[in-house]
């Protein structure tokens, strides 16, 4: 007696799929798509039927968890999961819960384009001034405070001071 599966399509759009996406948003607030490729087309019919809205770039959420900074804030973690938050992205997320973030600056080693609402800065930052919090990696508390001092109104320019920081992390320009 053999025993026939269900075509992989219908599968895939079973309400055990939208409970597991459920219990994801409920969990992380966020669920990204190559996080989770079982669930790609649930995904795309919520998206689609407007259950969920692309925070980021393969990332969604709950259209009334969109505008909220802690969303954000995940969604630009699981979209570059490689990069490192500065500023006052860092700040909210370790010493300064109630810090306002009105762009998410996070350094990245490789060139990618920055979608709305972030700005990616090309930047080796030494192991030793990150940290890694809830698998989320983020400038040390007191880096983060330098560059919310030092850094220009410019995010993508992140010129610091070299006064107290080796050469190698600051640009090695001087501020004006």
């Amino acid at each position: 007696m053999t025993v026939t599966q269900p075509h992989p399509r219908r599968a895939r759009r079973t309400p055990a799929a939208h409970g597991e996406i459920a219990a994801l948003l409920e969990r992380d607030g966020v669920v990204a798509r190559r996080d989770h490729p079982e669930h790609l087309h649930a995904l795309h019919w919520l998206a689609r039927t407007g259950r969920l809205v692309a925070v980021l770039p393969g990332v969604y959420a709950r259209p009334v968890d969109v505008d909220r900074t802690e969303t954000r804030l995940a969604a630009a973690a699981r979209w570059h999961p490689d990069g490192i938050f500065l500023g006052t992205a860092a700040a909210r997320l370790s010493f300064r819960p109630k810090q306002r973030v009105n762009t998410i600056v996070m350094a990245t080693r490789a060139k990618r384009k920055a979608p709305r609402g972030i700005a990616l800065v090309r930047w080796d930052v030494p192991d030793e001034l990150v940290v890694e919090q809830d698998g989320v990696r983020l400038a040390t508390p007191a880096w983060s405070r330098w560059i919310s001092v030092c850094a220009t109104r410019e995010p993508s320019s992140m010129r610091c001071c070299d006064a107290g920081w080796p050469r190698s992390i600051s640009s090695g320009r001087r501020c004006a």
